[in-house]
């Protein structure tokens, strides 16, 4: 793809997105305050190996990582367009995939683990909720029907066939611009108050918590220690508090100097961050995997576009999963866990990051 971004309608964009010629596709929006958003159509082999990949001016890769797996797909068109938000559908029914005492269970195997392994400083579990419609839907019904955008979200749309990933996350994993490196420590969560003096004593409580304080310094550490074998010039902010809808959490962000030429070595390496998997990383994820018994797929991966001099990778989280037909939509929800973790707080944790999606589609709905 080597020409300009022509602009175009929803309803087109829609149709290109669910053609059958383009299996892979792209949808984003970077954090703004418009709704313009780029539809990326990509080609239907995805066996390239970026040491092969020579960029030329206006040519774009679509890059996917996750379960360690790690693709690049050809972009063979690419528009812009204005995203509009209808929310016709309504959630009938609600159901946690992990109940209570499944989750309760996680925290004593972790604790366990904790004790085990005294080098293991922290792990990422998640559960999932399922959100019934009723009757089996098409992708376009769904899409017609989002969550509108914040202007503090990543948004994107991966389609993979019949499978479509959809995410508001709030984390950067990587974003250069020619040798400009900025990334993010997110972790530490709160829920949110409508009374705004309440949730400035929430802040104000969240950024003095030391379960969290500990909790996000670990990801800032860690990933300050992948970027010095990389990176130069390497500065961090202070610890602030980062707001979305219904949680806040801690935040550091985080700028350096990066050769092009190490830019995928320094991903490798970087993802998955403590913020998704835990400390020290491959302990981690063994104790994950044989908790959660169950893959991720692309829950937590690495998504994003690059071109010759820009490249902006988002972490896959605040998402759902949707396959095309079906009368069901799957949340993800995911959370920090430390020695002195509290299983019901954890549990609240994960519903309060599913929250804008649970009140949006079923304003209503209680789920326990």
């Amino acid at each position: 793809m080597e020409h300009d971004q022509e602009k175009i309608s929803f309803s087109h964009a829609l149709s290109l997105f669910t053609d059958e010629q383009y299996p892979f596709a792209y949808i984003e929006k970077k954090s703004s305050i418009d709704h313009t958003c780029k539809l990326y159509l990509t080609d239907d082999t995805s066996s390239y190996n970026f040491d092969s990949i020579n960029l030329k001016k206006n040519q774009y890769f679509g890059y996917i990582s996750f379960e360690g797996v790690e693709t690049f797909f050809n972009v063979k068109k690419a528009y812009q367009f204005d995203f509009e938000f209808n929310n016709t559908l309504k959630a009938l029914d609600i159901k946690n995939v992990h109940q209570k005492d499944e989750w309760d269970k996680y925290l004593t195997e972790s604790k366990e683990f904790f004790e085990k392994y005294t080098n293991l400083k922290k792990i990422v579990l998640h559960r999932r909720v399922d959100l019934f419609f009723g009757k089996n839907l098409k992708i376009d019904e769904l899409l017609k029907s989002l969550p509108q955008i914040n202007p503090n979200q990543h948004f994107f749309i991966f389609k993979n066939f019949e499978e479509y990933y959809i995410s508001y996350s709030p984390e950067t994993l990587i974003n250069v611009f020619e040798n400009e490196l900025h990334t993010m420590s997110l972790a530490g969560t709160f829920p949110r108050s409508d009374d705004f003096k309440k949730d400035q004593e929430l802040e104000d409580t969240l950024l003095h918590d030391k379960k969290n304080v500990l909790e996000q310094k670990i990801v800032t550490d860690n990933i300050i220690r992948d970027l010095e074998k990389y990176c130069t010039e390497i500065k961090s902010s202070a610890p602030y508090i980062f707001k979305q809808k219904h949680v806040q959490h801690i935040a550091t962000d985080i700028i350096a100097q990066i050769k092009r030429s190490d830019v995928f070595k320094l991903i490798r390496k970087l993802h998955p961050t403590p913020a998704l998997n835990g400390e020290p990383k491959e302990l981690a994820s063994k104790i994950i995997l044989e908790i959660e018994k169950i893959p991720r797929n692309y829950y937590g991966g690495a998504f994003g576009i690059l071109n010759n001099k820009r490249l902006h990778l988002i972490v896959g989280i605040r998402s759902f999963f949707f396959k095309n037909h079906s009368s069901s939509v799957t949340l993800f929800g995911g959370c920090g866990i430390l020695p002195e973790s509290n299983a019901l707080d954890e549990w609240n944790e994960t519903l309060n990051k599913m929250n804008s999606f649970i009140k949006h589609f079923n304003n209503n709905a209680k789920v326990n």
